[in-house]
């Protein structure tokens, strides 16, 4: 598990430049043909995001060893693996702002070499629920990364694993399962895709209240054995709405991000 990581941030700035057709951001009726240009930056404002610098790692098997259980011998993936649950957050700094936000995405790549394999993504709609006001992320993850619907067949234990970024993990005695994760989520529409690939992505759909909080991403991967770091990229977008009407994405360009690889 890596314990070392500080929480820092880094803000990304959205403006109208970033946009996929500025010329769109512009409303017919407002347009002229010379003269003073419209100013799309005091109509629309920017929009700032907030990352998280430094993504957290902890390592599957050593959870899975917490409550004594033997090594999953039958997975061979281990002679030559490790399976990583990498985590990073972000959030929209604006909240006044954040209610023409319709959508708030964000990209992963992972370096090609060395290669690379994303197994599970979270949070993902199917496996959110209702707890009260809140909408949660519950997923019960196998030794090999992969995860399940919560099951009442599942024991729990009473040891509950925090995780950094808000996020646990409710610990289980069962062969071959790690534990229940557990974190708050933004909103219940998301759509989460990479499975299998070295390029993630994560949507996040306003539904009926605008996406405000911070919101953790995790991934499951896999990953050669004696990787001391990791640095992948990301970017972040945002699509707003314009007269009500025409959707339009702003996209950030790709930052790098950092993470450290150690075992318990």
């Amino acid at each position: 598990m890596n314990a070392n990581n500080d929480l820092s941030f880094r803000e990304i700035v959205l403006t109208p430049e970033n946009a996929s057709d500025k010329y769109l951001l512009e409303p017919p009726s407002e347009r002229k043909l010379g003269g003073e240009e419209f100013n799309s930056h005091l109509q629309y404002g920017d929009i700032r995001i907030r990352v998280g610098e430094r993504p957290v790692a902890y390592n599957l098997l050593d959870l899975y060893l917490k409550l004594g259980k033997k090594y999953p011998a039958e997975y061979e993936l281990f002679i030559s693996y490790d399976v990583w649950l990498i985590m990073h957050s972000i959030s929209i700094i604006d909240i006044d702002k954040s209610s023409r936000i319709k959508q708030l995405g964000c990209q992963t790549l992972f370096p090609e070499e060395p290669r690379i394999t994303i197994l599970e993504l979270f949070p993902q709609t199917k496996y959110i629920k209702q707890i009260e006001a809140t909408s949660v992320n519950e997923a019960d993850i196998e030794i090999n990364g992969q995860a399940q619907i919560p099951s009442v067949n599942i024991p729990l234990a009473s040891d509950v694993q925090p995780l950094k970024l808000g996020g646990k993990i409710n610990l289980s005695s069962k062969t071959n399962i790690v534990g229940r994760l557990s974190f708050s989520v933004i909103t219940p529409s998301i759509l989460a895709v990479g499975h299998g690939d070295y390029q993630s992505e994560f949507v996040f759909n306003r539904v009926d209240t605008p996406i405000n909080g911070d919101q953790l991403m995790i991934q499951t991967v896999l990953l050669p054995h004696d990787l001391e770091e990791l640095t992948f990229k990301t970017r972040i977008y945002s699509t707003v709405t314009l007269y009500n009407l025409i959707p339009s994405k702003w996209k950030s360009e790709w930052i790098d991000l950092k993470c450290e690889l150690k075992s318990e």
